[in-house]
């Protein structure tokens, strides 16, 4: 038996070589590239990342509301709080004639503010073992806190809007449906008032409502420009103020926007506490509790801006 043909040298007529020689004639494939069917799009899962990217947790919402009332010192507990607030003061100073003493004494009065009730807030997430044990980064329990976290100062930005609603403020009523040039000057009207009013220039905090804002953003003059000069996540200079948007001013919380003082509008909270509670086998809780609570503890120094009928 002959073990070479033409051009090729057969080194090992050995029975194994010989057996695969005669497989491979026998199953050859037709063409050879039908020998490397295997690809990505038909492997399916069996083929592992060669890289893996972080975890992307949910981007959170904007807060201007907290932001703008939130102060010192934080809450511990859900008692209500007391304090005192100014009410009065007359004959502080006067024009002195020689020889004379004062027309009239100085008179100075406080009140009792506002008592503040704080209201709890509170989560619960229950995870299976089996996730809890899991090696994922970040931890399951982990980021379960973080968006409850989160979450407690959404519940916050919603509890200020309607403590705003709540209180009773001086309105600035807008002209209806007032758009563009019109608007701006139903704004600038305002706040020209307020400036000349004890408190006023200190109303520099400016808010508006998803709706009001947009009509900020959007107005034009005659010839088409814009009015506002808007940078987005900073807000829209326009009239005179600088607006931060809020998401909490719905058209159900009863306004388009607010101005008001720093420390007029008084918000405090608490640290959420956040903690992990086994008390099952199969299961582990996240629990958050926390507390806030939202006065308008100078109602003269804010106003409320809504459209006329």
């Amino acid at each position: 038996m002959l073990w070479a043909t033409k051009g090729t040298k057969v080194t090992d007529p050995s029975p194994k070589r010989i057996l695969n020689s005669a497989l491979y004639a026998a199953f050859a494939p037709a063409t050879p590239a039908a020998q490397f069917a295997v690809t990505r799009a038909n492997a399916g899962t069996g083929l592992l990342p060669n890289h893996q990217y972080d975890y992307l947790a949910q981007t959170p919402q904007a807060h201007p509301l907290y932001d703008a009332t939130v102060t010192d010192p934080a809450l511990t507990d859900g008692q209500p709080l007391t304090g005192a607030i100014h009410a009065s003061f007359t004959n502080g100073a006067a024009t002195g004639t020689e020889g004379s003493g004062p027309g009239a004494d100085v008179t100075f009065t406080v009140a009792s503010g506002p008592t503040q009730s704080p209201q709890s807030i509170i989560a619960r997430a229950v995870i299976t073992r089996e996730a809890y044990d899991s090696l994922s980064a970040p931890r399951t329990a982990d980021e379960v806190a973080n968006l409850m976290r989160s979450a407690f100062l959404d519940v916050v930005e919603g509890r200020v809007a309607t403590a705003l609603a709540a209180a009773t403020l001086t309105e600035i009523e807008l002209t209806a449906a007032a758009a563009d040039a019109v608007l701006e000057g139903d704004l600038l009207t305002a706040s020209a008032a307020l400036d000349v009013l004890r408190g006023g220039p200190d109303m520099t905090v400016s808010v508006a409502g998803p709706s009001l804002f947009t009509d900020m953003v959007e107005a034009k003059d005659s010839g088409g420009r814009r009015l506002g000069r808007y940078t987005a996540g900073q807000g829209v200079a326009f009239a005179g103020r600088l607006w931060s948007p809020s998401w909490a001013l719905t058209a159900a919380s009863g306004a388009t926007g607010y101005v008001f003082a720093p420390g007029s509008i008084v918000t405090r909270v608490s640290v959420p506490v956040v903690r992990e509670v086994q008390i099952a086998v199969e299961t582990v809780d996240v629990w958050l509790q926390g507390y806030s609570v939202t006065s308008a503890v100078r109602p003269t120094e804010a106003r409320r801006i809504v459209f006329g009928a």
